[in-house]
C-alpha cells in the first residue's frame, strides 16, 4: 500500500482547507515524528494542536520528506484496499501517499 496511513482528525484538515481559500497567508506546518507516532500542527510558530497518529506499516512505510499538499478530498477510498474509507485525506505524493482518517 502506498498511501501512509494516519489517523487524522477532520479539523486540521479544516483549518487547511479554510487557509488555502482565503485571501491572507498563514505559515502553516504539519510534522509527523514516525519515531514517537506523533503528528504535531503549528501555524505562524504557534503549536496549535498534537496527538498520537498511526504511519504506514513496514512494506508501505510513510516518506520522509518535505512535501507540499496537491490534493484534498473529503469523501475518498482506497482502490488498494478494497475500497477502505479515508475519509479528510490529504495527498503529499504524486504515488498516493495521504494523511487522512480512518
Amino acid at each position: 500500500m502506498p498511501i501512509g496511513r494516519l489517523m487524522f482528525p477532520p479539523a486540521v484538515v479544516t483549518l487547511a482547507v479554510l487557509m488555502c481559500s482565503h485571501s491572507g497567508y498563514a505559515n502553516l506546518l504539519i510534522e509527523i515524528d514516525k519515531s514517537a507516532q506523533l503528528v504535531t500542527v503549528t501555524m505562524n510558530g504557534r503549536e496549535l494542536y498534537k496527538w498520537r497518529v498511526a504511519t504506514g506499516a513496514i512494506d508501505y512505510d510513510t516518506p520522509n520528506g518535505e512535501f507540499k499538499p496537491f490534493r484534498m478530498e473529503i469523501d475518498h477510498h482506497s482502490d488498494e484496499w478494497d475500497n477502505a474509507p479515508m475519509p479528510y485525506s490529504i495527498f503529499f505524493t504524486e504515488t498516493g501517499n495521504a494523511v487522512h482518517g480512518t
